[in-house]
């Protein structure tokens, strides 16, 4: 919830920057950072909420919903944008965006996730450098792993950047 207020208060104040007449294409810039920065951290929040939420038996099916939701996104979104941004024009857009915002806050307020058992940590997991270590000499180990995690970074690192480059175009 405090992700999505964050992103929608980025999109308020790109909607008064355009209301003022003040907007700028850095503007843009510096709230596609913002928004990544935001998504960075609600993504993995919605990963996690979906086993909370969804029986077991349908966690497969719920994930290939979940994927199909954001291909289609993805591909549908710059269309209809285009058209959207001809039709309503940019403020029109924006307040679009709002809107969507003020729905998912109101669902917040619907739902009830629950909350997993708290347990305490081990004396192997007290520290994050201990951790750290641990991970490192994990992957190390198994150099077949090490690979998979260093493309699979390089492959987000590049997706990112064509992603943040992606939505002020």
């Amino acid at each position: 919830c405090t992700l999505d207020s964050g992103q929608a208060l980025v999109t308020a104040v790109i909607a008064w920057l355009l209301w003022r007449d003040q907007l700028a294409v850095w503007h843009l810039y510096i709230a596609a950072a913002l928004s990544a920065f935001f998504g960075s951290f609600s993504g993995p929040a919605y990963g996690a909420s979906i086993p909370l939420l969804v029986p077991k038996a349908q966690l497969a099916r719920v994930g290939g919903l979940g994927h199909f939701a954001w291909s289609g996104s993805r591909l549908l979104a710059p269309l209809l944008a285009g058209f959207l941004v001809v039709e309503i024009g940019l403020a029109g857009i924006v307040l679009i965006d709002l809107g969507t915002f003020l729905v998912a806050l109101a669902a917040y307020g619907l739902i009830q996730i629950p909350q997993p058992p708290r347990t305490e940590p081990t004396a192997a997991t007290q520290s994050f450098w201990q951790d750290l270590r641990f991970g490192w000499h994990y992957l190390l180990a198994r150099p077949g792993l090490l690979g998979l995690v260093f493309m699979g970074g390089v492959l987000n690192l590049f997706n990112n950047i064509a992603n943040t480059l992606q939505i002020p175009l």
